[in-house]
Parts: structure tokens; sequence; C-alpha cells
């Protein structure tokens, strides 16, 4: 794993994923906690895109809501310089 991807996973590794509108948002990568049947890799495309709203909606019980908060996360994820599609591969 590269430093940049240590630094991340040092920074927010321990971190929950709250995609609960009403409250304030942390991040993990690795899961969603609010809705634990749903993995952060069941909302991502194969690119490490996030998935459209009609094609999570089919595959997950996933709210608009819920959605909305998923794609402000990833938008910080993505601005700490980590390509998701990476990290996610490094983890495996």
């Amino acid at each position: 794993m590269n430093d940049k991807m240590n630094d991340f996973v040092e920074k927010f590794g321990g971190k929950i994923i709250e995609i609960d509108p009403s409250k304030s948002t942390v991040f993990n990568p690795f899961e969603i906690s609010a809705n634990p049947q749903i993995t952060i890799k069941d909302v991502l495309d194969e690119n490490g895109e996030l998935k459209s709203y009609d094609i999570l909606s089919k595959e997950t019980s996933l709210t608009m809501d819920q959605y909305k908060v998923a794609e402000e996360l990833l938008s910080v994820f993505s601005k700490s310089g980590v390509s998701i599609k990476a990290f996610l591969d490094e983890l495996q």
C-alpha cells in the first residue's frame, strides 16, 4: 500500500459511515453501517464509481436520501487523492 493510502487508512479506517441524512456523517470505506446488508462495494461499479440510484434502488434498499449522502461521502473520499477502486483493490 502506498503512503497516501496508508495515511488514509490511518486517518479514516476506524470510522463508521452513517448514511443517515438527519445525522452528521463520518467515513469508513469498508461498510455502510446505517444499512448493514449493503457494503461500499455494493454501491460502486467495477470502475470504483458510484452506481446510479436507479440501479441501486433495484439491487438494494438504499433510499434517495441515503444515496445523496453516499454521493457526498464519496466526493470527500475522491478529494483525498486516493482512488476508491485502488483503495478497495488494496484491501482484498
